[in-house]
């Protein structure tokens, strides 16, 4: 009868109901809110029957089948929907959501790591309503549990009194003081947190309003005439009702959403934690693609008159250390932990290389600090005008700053922050893998003269027989030979290809990668897309970007005879800029060899460094991305063995010191306060 029913009647959505599109992020509630409709409806026998239950009517199961296919259709994107539409392969509505729930309410290993960090390493925000947080966090729990990964009460209670911030330590000193870990409780330990952000927010509020005797009319308010802010130092109000203060704090939140600086804290160049679900999400900069360049990290110090010693938070900063404990007392009255000293080498933007000794590691600071009283008992004489300084030695200036937000900054570069790596040769094996797998004899006959700071460890040049990472990146057969014509300057002809659909979409969504390579000094630029119409986006922006670079206007394009090529809109920009079109032959893709080949060089490298990483195949954009960036800082033996970098910056060599091991372990210090 209910069956009947439902097939009879229209589905209905109660009111104040709001049910999004499936977009693949918001599987967990689309899933469960589909399911509470399709029970309100009487036909969640849909979710589990291929065929009509035993006494139902095939016409009317059929009418369900229509009208819930359509609700589907109805509340999944376009993208979404594709994956499910064919109704050959999915022609019920329970083959159509099960293949929706494998492919976005999956419980893979990435999705489980995911929930661990989410949960173990959370921490609640006092600033923020405690109920929601604590949700997110058995949510995340119930989630594991749903994935055969069990945590137990006791293993909860842990995380939660973990995840306390600091002004709670009292609530969970008492909690565990209160007897054996086994007789802790998440529902007490839930409420005690609830109460105690209640008090905090009013003490004693609840009471008050229980004992309060009832009054009628207005509270009269109170004369603030002839007080002082001690916000503002102005007479007629008091700090809360100070309006300057409103106004200041609103500005700075603004702020602090745009990415500002904040002014008042000295944390420049500081890893900043965002806080989120810990899900691998693609970060939108409205465009549907992103380019594989890369720029140096900024590296500075900031100039302190009123510290004692040189300190950096950052030990890899130390070409000479030494551990070794103490106590530093910072400007506002903290302190925090001393951990090493040692020296440290940098250069200045006037090229002068300076060495700082006896500096401090402190780990807990947010930026480096330049003692202007250490420098001038060195010697140094310190020169500070109204928006920059200058630091002479001599008489010779060897270094000048800046004023930025009320400090005055000084900009290193980081060749001398990695010096003391170099002092530390490395094997030939170890380059190699660095290097994204290039050859071995190149690296080792050409490597050091063709770069900086590619230091090989002379007693281990012996090439080894086999790399793992090679043998299954890179097998296959023998590549077609490439085109011997030659151009005179740099962005004349660049050659074009897209490769693609991947067999696996990357964890940003990307399925192609459209390839630009000069022909003369071989550079490379790779555009990642999700869809193969967004080559004319991409072609604009290299076009763009190309001859804002250069300065040089692009005389052909080299590519197949693909449809990205060949569409229109392609045809009407190449034409508008008097650009060339070179074709290849219909079915001669070795007409157009440096794309593919550098395409086949690329994917070589990137399936080398992945499974020498042992990471899976969705972490392909990353491995192109890092391929890329050190393909352009390979010597070839086209370019006499010197680098694609190097032509295309007119004869700056590239600097490879900062390289790591792609997929290697890494640390990111996080202040205390975040």
């Amino acid at each position: 009868m209910r069956i009947k029913a439902a097939a009879a009647s229209t589905f209905t959505v109660p009111s104040g109901t709001h049910l999004e599109a499936l977009s693949g992020q918001n599987w967990s509630v689309w899933s469960g809110t589909i399911g509470a409709l399709l029970q309100l409806n009487e036909v969640e026998d849909i979710l589990t029957h291929d065929t009509s239950p035993s006494g139902v009517n095939a016409d009317e199961w059929s009418s369900i089948q229509r009208k819930t296919m359509a609700y589907l259709r109805l509340h999944c994107t376009p993208d979404v929907f594709s994956i499910v539409e064919s109704e050959v392969d999915f022609p019920t509505f329970k083959d159509k959501f099960d293949r929706l729930r494998e492919t976005y309410g999956g419980t893979g290993s990435t999705a489980i790591f995911n929930l661990w960090i989410e949960l173990t390493q959370a921490r609640l925000d006092e600033g923020s309503p405690l109920a929601p947080q604590l949700a997110k966090l058995n949510e995340a729990r119930v989630k594991l549990s749903n994935a055969n990964m069990i945590v137990s009460d006791l293993q909860y209670c842990l995380i939660l009194l973990n995840a306390l911030p600091k002004s709670y330590e009292v609530v969970a000193s008492t909690l565990l003081a209160s007897g054996s870990a086994s007789s802790l409780k998440y529902s007490e330990i839930t409420a005690r947190i609830l109460n105690e952000e209640g008090r905090k927010s009013g003490p004693s509020a609840s009471l008050n309003a229980a004992h309060a005797p009832v009054k009628s009319g207005k509270k009269k308010k109170k004369d603030h005439s002839n007080l002082i802010c001690h916000y503002c130092n102005k007479k007629g109000h008091i700090q809360p009702d100070c309006r300057k203060k409103k106004k200041d704090e609103a500005d700075k939140k603004k702020k602090e959403e745009e990415g500002g600086v904040d002014s008042g804290r000295k944390a420049a160049n500081a890893h900043v934690l965002v806080h989120s679900s810990a899900s691998i999400e693609e970060v939108s900069d409205n465009n549907e693609f992103r380019v594989a360049l890369y720029s140096a990290v900024r590296t500075r110090w900031m100039m302190d008159s009123g510290a004692t010693h040189h300190m950096s938070p950052y030990k890899t900063d130390f070409a000479d250390y030494a551990p070794c404990q103490g106590t530093v007392r910072l400007g506002d009255k903290s302190t925090v932990d001393q951990v090493g000293m040692g020296s440290i080498v940098f250069n200045t933007s006037q090229g002068a290389q300076i060495t700082l000794t006896n500096v401090l590691h402190i780990p807990q600071l947010k930026t480096r600090f330049l003692s202007t009283r250490a420098l001038v008992q060195r010697g140094a004489t310190v020169l500070f005008a109204q928006d920059s300084f200058e630091i002479a030695v001599n008489q010779r200036r060897i270094g000048s700053g800046y004023l930025e937000n009320n400090l005055y900054w000084l900009d290193a570069s980081m060749t001398s922050l990695n010096a003391h790596t170099r002092r530390a040769a490395i094997p030939l094996h170890v380059w190699h893998q660095r290097m994204g797998h290039v050859s071995h004899m190149v690296l080792k006959s050409h490597g050091p003269s063709a770069t900086v700071g590619m230091d090989i460890d002379s007693s281990a040049v012996a090439i080894p027989n086999t790399c793992h990472g090679c043998e299954l990146g890179k097998s296959a057969r023998r590549p077609f030979s490439g085109s011997s014509k030659g151009t005179s300057r740099i962005y004349e002809v660049v050659h074009s290809d897209l490769a693609g659909p991947m067999q696996t979409k990357s964890i940003e969504g990307s399925s192609y990668i459209a390839t630009f390579v000069d022909n003369h000094s071989r550079h490379a630029v790779v555009y990642f897309l999700k869809l193969k119409d967004l080559f004319v986006g991409a072609l604009k922006k290299f076009l763009a970007w190309g001859e804002t670079q250069t300065t040089h206007k692009l005389r052909a394009l080299h590519s197949d005879r693909g449809g990205e090529y060949m569409a229109s809109t392609v045809t009407e920009i190449l034409s508008e800029k008097g650009i060339e079109r070179h074709l290849t032959m219909p079915g001669s893709p070795q007409q157009n060899g440096k794309a593919e080949r550098f395409n086949r060089t690329i994917m070589d490298k990137a399936m080398a460094m992945l499974h020498a990483a042992g990471l899976s195949a969705g972490f392909w954009e990353c491995a192109v991305e890092s391929a890329v960036h050190v393909y352009n800082r390979t010597p070839t033996r086209m370019l006499s063995w010197r680098t694609p970098y190097e032509i295309w910056n007119s004869g700056q060599v590239p600097d490879v010191s900062h390289l790591r091991i792609f997929g290697c372990k890494v640390y990111m210090h996080v202040p205390d306060d975040k």
